[in-house]
Order: structure tokens, then C-alpha cells, then sequence
């Protein structure tokens, strides 16, 4: 009888570990960006090109008025490629770039390797404002009396 008690005790023991039933601390942030991500594809994506000095994506998208680091994915690569490499080009000084996006942004929400927020986005086609080309260096005047 005390081996059949034993048995229950440890099956009850073994199936209420102390993962199940406890649920994560409230996350303020994650769930205001989850309510933004239901809404942020009722609106065109404005995003920017601002590369961080981590490995994060280099993208990011306004979601309600947060901006959030965006993995861009697309079916057809390369234009998306092409401006990566154009964008890659801007000045430090002169970012972050912004653009508008046609696509979808995800309603899942991923972590950088810093561990801030980020989310996909499934991008159809990169349209403007485009960036504006570097303005050429001004020629100096004639110097002053």
C-alpha cells in the first residue's frame, strides 16, 4: 500500500513541476507591441534604414510609436539586395534614411542578439520617399577681403 502511495505522490510530484502552471512576469513593453502589431498592417509600413553597431537588422518599422528592428525577408531577393548595398552607402551623418515599404509585417515578435524587440517583415517592393543622393561638396567662393 505505501509503494502505491509513494507512486501516486511522485506522478503527482513529477506532472505539477513548478514550469508548469507559473506564469511569465507581465511584460508591459512585448504586450504594447503585440496590440500594435494586430493594427500595423491596416497602414503603410514606414520604415528607416539606421544600421546598429551590433548584429541587428539593419531596418527598422514604425509600429504604433515605436520603432522596432525589422528583419526584411522578400520572395524576390535581389532588388531587396540592391538597397541594402545602395543604402550601406549613406553617411552616417545622414541617417537614419527613411523609406515606405509595400509588404507585411509579422505578428510575431523576435529578439535581436542584444535582445531587443525586432519583427519580420515579408517585403513586396521598397517604394519612396527614396533616398536622395548625396549632395555634391560646394565649391569654394572667393575668399573674402
Amino acid at each position: 500500500m505505501k509503494t502505491r502511495w509513494a507512486a501516486v505522490l511522485f506522478a503527482l510530484a513529477a506532472s505539477c513541476g513548478a514550469a508548469d502552471g507559473q506564469r511569465s512576469p507581465p511584460n508591459p513593453q512585448a504586450d504594447r507591441l503585440r496590440a500594435d502589431l494586430r493594427a500595423a498592417n491596416d497602414k503603410p509600413i514606414v520604415a528607416r534604414w539606421n544600421p546598429a553597431p551590433c548584429a541587428c537588422p539593419p531596418f527598422e518599422v514604425l509600429v504604433g510609436a515605436t520603432w522596432v528592428r525589422a528583419d526584411f525577408v522578400a520572395a524576390d531577393p535581389e532588388p531587396l539586395v540592391a538597397w541594402q548595398a545602395y543604402l550601406a552607402a549613406t553617411p552616417t551623418e545622414a541617417l537614419p534614411v527613411p523609406l515606405q515599404v509595400e509588404g507585411r509585417i509579422e505578428r510575431q515578435l523576435l529578439r535581436t542578439s542584444t535582445g531587443a524587440y525586432a519583427v519580420r517583415v515579408e517585403v513586396a517592393a521598397v517604394l519612396g520617399p527614396r533616398p536622395l543622393e548625396p549632395s555634391p561638396t560646394p565649391t569654394p567662393g572667393p575668399a573674402a577681403p
